[in-house]
């Protein structure tokens, strides 16, 4: 190949590659643990539940036996909703997606500020009202 041909072809790669669509940018995409209102604005979504399925569905997963004595403490998070406790993981079929602005995964290392109880972690909602 020429040295003119070699030229053309870095000179289209160099124009194709700058015509590459923008990302969107979510605030806090690298943090796995964190469904921000960026995120769930561009996702159709009736409830929380929904949302969740479609954005992180490893938040509904049951953490694994959660005590050695077999007790009825529940493997999956507690939801909360704008910080107060509001129910199982099935409570989250009565919150709109509409009105979330924030769904925060803490682990039950993590719970410690919620309270007693939340040994399969809490799955921490903050409304738009807040």
């Amino acid at each position: 190949m020429s040295k003119q041909s070699l030229t053309l072809i870095a000179l289209l790669a160099a124009t194709m590659s700058a015509c590459e669509p923008a990302t969107v940018y979510y605030p806090n995409m690298h943090d796995r643990s964190v469904v921000s209102l960026p995120e769930i604005q561009s996702v159709r979504a009736e409830s929380a539940l929904d949302l969740i399925r479609k954005t992180r569905p490893n938040f509904l997963t049951s953490r694994g036996m959660t005590t050695v004595l077999g007790l009825s403490a529940s493997n999956y998070p507690t939801v909360y909703l704008d910080g107060m406790r509001y129910g199982s993981i099935n409570s989250l079929q009565d919150i709109p997606a509409s009105s979330v602005a924030e769904i925060r995964l803490y682990t039950a290392a993590q719970s410690a500020p919620f309270g007693m109880g939340n040994v399969g972690g809490v799955l921490s909602i903050r409304s738009r009202r807040n």
